[in-house]
C-alpha cells in the first residue's frame, strides 16, 4: 500500500484482522486486474451501541470499481466504471459537505448499467473521504457526462418559451 492509503487506513482505526483482510484484497486485485489502484475507500457504519462495522474495501482503478467484503472472506465484485453510472443518490445526516463531525453520516447509492448497484457508507471523518470519492470517481463517470449537460443541444429546453 502506498503512504496515502496507509494514512487513510490508520485514521479509520481498523483492527489487525481487518488490516490483514485489506492487504489480502489489495494483493488479489493487483494480481487479477493488474491495474494500478488509484483510490480506496472503506465502507463502514456505526451501530446503535457506538460500535463500528467496516463492511467493505472499495478500490478504484482507471477502468474498474472493485469491492471486497471485509466481513465475508470470499465476496469480491468487479464493475467496469467508465461512463457506466446511470443514477446516484446521496443521503446524509449531520454533514454539511464541508466539515464532518463524529455524528456525521453519509450513504451514497450508485446504479450502474445492467442493474448493478453499489452502496457506500461513511461515518465521522470518513464522510469527507466519501465526498472526495464522489467528486473524483462517481461524478465523472455519470452518463450522460456532466460536461454534456452544459452544452447547448440545439433543441428547445423544457423551460423555453417560444
Amino acid at each position: 500500500m502506498n503512504d496515502s492509503f496507509n494514512n487513510y487506513i490508520d485514521a479509520l482505526g481498523l483492527t489487525e484482522a481487518v488490516r490483514r483482510r485489506v492487504a489480502k484484497i489489495l494483493r488479489f486485485y493487483s494480481l487479477v486486474v493488474g491495474d494500478t489502484i488509484e483510490d480506496i475507500f472503506v465502507s463502514e457504519y456505526v451501530l446503535e451501541d457506538s460500535g463500528r462495522i467496516h463492511e467493505s474495501l472499495v478500490l478504484f482503478s482507471d477502468r474498474f470499481v472493485m469491492e471486497g467484503s471485509l466481513t465475508e472472506d470470499e465476496t469480491l465484485d468487479f464493475l467496469p466504471c467508465r461512463g457506466a453510472i446511470r443514477y446516484w443518490v446521496v443521503k446524509r445526516k449531520d454533514y454539511d459537505f464541508e466539515y464532518a463531525t463524529e455524528s456525521s453520516r453519509m450513504t451514497v447509492e450508485i446504479w450502474f448499467d445492467g442493474e448493478r448497484y453499489l452502496q457506500l457508507k461513511a461515518s465521522g471523518s470518513n464522510c469527507d473521504a466519501l465526498k472526495a470519492v464522489c467528486l473524483k470517481r462517481v461524478l465523472p463517470n455519470t452518463w450522460p457526462p456532466a460536461s454534456s449537460l452544459d452544452e447547448p443541444s440545439g433543441q428547445p429546453s423544457a423551460t423555453s418559451r417560444d
